[in-house]
């Protein structure tokens, strides 16, 4: 099953092959900084990708959306992801601050 580090906490979690990356920390009962609720709206959720890029699922039109405001405002469109939206095929590292228990 592929997994998720969410630096700088250390912490690492399994994702299940339908769930997102937001999705599957709640599940393992972690708080993931939102507004919306996960709904791809507010881009609280965005991630800085670390490591393994290429595992993830691919973007959608809502993910797509939020990146390029993302990239608007000065975030690197090939880094980020939004959890909310973003699935996982393999092992990745993301930064996010504010991910706890």
């Amino acid at each position: 099953m592929p997994t998720v580090r969410v630096e700088p906490a250390g912490l690492e979690f399994e994702v299940g092959a339908a769930e997102t990356m937001m999705e599957a920390a709640l599940r393992h009962g972690y708080r993931w900084p939102t507004i919306c609720g996960g709904r791809g709206q507010c881009r609280a959720c965005f991630v800085e990708v670390l490591d393994g890029g290429d595992q993830f699922g691919p973007i959608g039109r809502c993910e797509a959306e939020g990146i390029q405001i993302l990239a608007e405002s000065g975030e690197d469109p090939a880094a980020v992801r939004l959890a909310c939206q973003a699935s996982v095929r393999g092992s990745v590292t993301v930064r996010k601050r504010g991910v706890r228990r």
